[in-house]
């Protein structure tokens, strides 16, 4: 929300105080006097919550600005917007803020990896040829050593942390604001609010009704999730730069199902329980039987987000929904405008936003558009990584080595009035 903004909101609430005032200082109040009281307090009320979250991004929008672009966390550079006012120190159990990276993690060795580091080591422990590795990696090389008895490599903590960085920097869900949560065990039980406390006007002297939030706790489960890579024995010694290539391949390949899994995961082992599917988060069909997007749909999906005191941090759709967005025209063929209300809420498009919904008649074609406040998604991750050499299955028949690598990751909504899905985009 822009800082000119926030002023015209404590404009108008300063407005709307002192009518309020006014009409409270009347002892003979009229029933229409009464009524008119009552919604200016309605009016107040939603003016305060509104200031403060304008505050809250005023405050975030400081801090950003304070900070040297090349020292930010990559999710937070360029128009994505800050989740927290303070980084928040990497710890297991604790979300991760805009700054905070699963690399920040203590390390043994505290080797901090370079790109290219952890392709290096995967083509290293596949062929054995470790040209061009560093000496860290080398002496990485001895953590690892041994452990393919049980089936695989685990990687390094510095080098899967780094993966995982990766990963998360290139996931929308991570762009649009969800939080990760670092796990130290199979398990980790996250405080949530079940239920929003509830103020109540009093008259002097009177009793409080009590409105008291109710708290419980919502349980991430690591599950695995695994990727299978294969490359010619060829290309691992001799192509100059596949280190590299081999990080990027591993990390889009993790990105896509974490956002994939984080909107649509049904719940049902060994798949974690995602936005789309989760019992409470508002789903609003387009039509009865599917309809075009407009600016209009949008604005009440972010309005009703804002109505339960919620800042969306993004809009998140396909590239056909946002497409069609912005080649909305007027009459005249101009452009349309995307309305004010929508000003700082990025627009993210994923490939993992299905296109084959069906709403009615509409057949499978259907999308859906989600609203957000994103930090209250939560992706639980292990910070190990583990490798496993197929050596023997790919050689014979093709001259290639297959990799498969596993992480262990899980998804939770932490408020499910912080949401609202557009469904029905044709």
């Amino acid at each position: 929300m822009p800082q000119n903004a926030t002023r015209d909101l404590l404009d108008k609430r300063t407005a709307v105080y002192n009518k309020v005032r006014a009409f409270s200082d009347k002892t003979d109040r009229s029933a229409a006097e009464s009524a008119t009281l009552s919604t200016l307090l309605d009016e107040l009320e939603g003016l305060n919550a509104a200031v403060e979250v304008g505050r809250r991004a005023d405050e975030a929008r400081s801090y950003m600005e304070e900070i040297d672009p090349e020292g930010r966390a990559p999710e937070t550079r360029g128009g994505a917007r800050p989740i927290t006012t303070t980084p928040a120190r990497a710890g297991y159990g604790l979300p991760l803020g805009a700054e905070g990276r699963m690399s920040d993690l203590a390390s043994v060795t505290g080797f901090r990896p370079r790109p290219g580091d952890a392709g290096t080591f995967v083509r290293g422990m596949t062929t054995g040829g470790w040209r061009g590795a560093s000496d860290e990696l080398i002496e990485l090389r001895a953590l690892s050593e041994g452990t393919n008895s049980a089936g695989g490599f685990l990687v390094p903590t510095p080098l899967s942390t780094f993966l995982i960085d990766l990963a998360r920097n290139k996931a929308q869900v991570i762009q649009a604001g969800a939080r990760t949560i670092p796990m130290d065990s199979d398990t980790l039980k996250i405080p949530a609010v079940l239920s929003e406390p509830v103020p109540s006007w009093r008259q002097e002297n009177s009793i409080i009704v009590e409105g008291e939030p109710t708290f419980g706790a919502l349980t991430l489960n690591s599950k695995s999730l695994a990727v299978l890579v294969k490359a010619s024995i060829e290309v691992l010694e001799d192509v100059p730069g596949m280190a590299r290539t081999l990080e990027d391949i591993i990390t889009n390949a993790f990105a896509l199902e974490i956002d994939r899994t984080a909107l649509y995961g049904t719940g049902v082992d060994p798949q974690p329980l995602g936005l789309y599917n989760t019992a409470g988060v508002e789903k609003v069909a387009a039509g009865a039987n599917g309809a075009a997007p407009t600016w209009d749909l949008v604005v009440d999906r972010v309005a009703a987000v804002q109505g339960r005191n919620f800042d969306p941090t993004a809009i998140l759709a396909n590239g056909r929904s946002l497409t069609a967005l912005a080649k909305a025209k007027d009459t005249a063929g101009n452009y349309l405008t995307p309305p004010a209300i929508l000003d700082g809420i990025p627009r993210l498009g994923s490939a993992q936003i299905r296109a084959n919904e069906t709403q009615g008649t509409s057949g499978a074609v259907a999308s859906s558009v989600f609203v957000g406040d994103f930090t209250n998604l939560a992706i639980g991750v292990r910070s190990e990584v583990k490798m496993y050499p197929l050596k023997e299955r790919y050689l014979a028949d093709a001259g290639q080595v297959g990799f498969v690598f596993v992480a262990r990751l899980d998804v939770a909504v932490l408020r499910t009035g912080a949401f609202s899905v557009l469904t029905g985009v044709i």
